[in-house]
């Protein structure tokens, strides 16, 4: 619900403030032991809320709802204490319970529609008052709404005074090769240790790398120190080494770390995206099927393609991967089924080990 209504939900450990105009930080420790979310505006603390499974009424929790408001942690920024806490005013026993205040009727008596609806708008005025009303919090709210204000002037022309390339934008090829080196180290170092490393660095390869492989050295990669992405590699070897770099991806794709991880271990020499590589071996192995006789019709041919690249982007199909996108928009698994026969899962199995190589 939060995400829904806008905000950024962040753990406690990775809180960052800047994110988002609004964010929501995951069990927070207070005074009063930890909130399940304390809500920013701009780095200023203005609300807390506490989520409960569904069929707890929100009376048994009032107590500890205002304590929380009451003793947010001293060093944030908080324009209002106690902070406003809404959460308990949407309960049917406290809405029953004013009904009847209201309309001096004995406890445990009923009440009318009528009497609930009066009793509803008091408790959303008296929920709505902190925030309406209280001059510090409303100029808060102004204060980091007009942080987050944008002017554009679409009617002012400019004039170009000069142009060319910023010195202080210039490429920093030293990091570059700083960072290459590291990686190539790296991979160097851990080859025996890791899967992906061992299989990658064989050749012939003696058995073909799996998507799980491959996600623990992600995994590897980016654990701290390093914290390296595809991209980032995939950028500095486009500015140290240009003329053996190839590939529109450029990093981004998953498997693109096949190609940086043959690259730096020396097995292959040049750069190329997974994709394109992909590509090639797609359209070699039609070439071969057409020379042992085996033709695909139109429909059988974009299934194939589909196939092809779902491979690029996962590294594997798996049978079960037909009743998702994107072969689910094109009938999924029982459509495949029609169009290829009982040769569609010995085709999945072959692309799977020819286009991985």
């Amino acid at each position: 619900m939060l995400v829904a209504a806008g905000w950024d939900v962040q753990d406690r450990a990775a809180m960052n403030l800047a994110a988002a105009p609004g964010v929501a930080i995951r069990e927070f420790q207070t005074a009063a032991g930890p909130a399940d979310y304390l809500l920013f505006l701009g780095n200023r603390l203005v609300g807390v809320v506490e989520a409960k499974k569904a069929g707890v009424t929100l009376s048994s929790v009032e107590a500890q709802t205002r304590d929380y408001a009451a003793r947010a942690p001293k060093p944030l920024q908080v324009p209002v204490r106690p902070l406003p806490f809404l959460y308990d005013r949407l309960d049917p026993d406290a809405e029953d319970a004013r009904a009847r205040g209201m309309a001096g009727l004995p406890e445990g008596a009923a009440v009318t529609e009528a009497q609930v609806r009066a009793a509803q708008q008091a408790l959303r005025e008296e929920a709505a008052a902190p925030i309406a009303y209280d001059p510090k919090l409303c100029e808060a709210l102004l204060e980091v709404r007009k942080a987050q204000d944008v002017i554009l002037d679409v009617v002012t022309l400019d004039d170009v005074t000069r142009s060319g390339a910023r010195a202080d934008l210039a490429p920093d090829h030293d990091a570059d090769r700083a960072l290459i080196g590291e990686f190539e180290a790296f991979c160097k170092e851990h080859r025996d240790e890791i899967d992906a490393l061992m299989v990658l660095y064989e050749r012939p390869y003696a058995q073909r790398l799996t998507r799980g492989q491959l996600m623990d050295l992600v995994a590897a990669l980016q654990r701290p120190p390093r914290r390296w992405t595809g991209e980032a590699l995939w950028a500095a070897y486009e500015r140290v080494e240009k003329d053996r770099v190839r590939g529109a991806s450029r990093g981004r794709l998953l498997t693109d770390l096949i190609s940086l991880a043959r690259h730096a271990m020396g097995v292959e020499p040049e750069l190329v995206s997974y994709a394109d590589q992909a590509a090639a071996r797609f359209e070699n192995w039609l070439a071969q099927q057409a020379n042992r006789g085996r033709r695909f019709t139109e429909g059988q041919r974009g299934w194939l393609e589909l196939i092809r690249d779902r491979i690029v982007v996962d590294l594997e199909v798996r049978m079960e991967d037909f009743d998702q996108t994107p072969f689910v928009e094109r009938g999924g698994l029982g459509r495949a089924w029609s169009v290829s026969g009982e040769e569609l899962e010995g085709i999945v199995e072959e692309l799977n080990r020819e286009l991985v190589g």
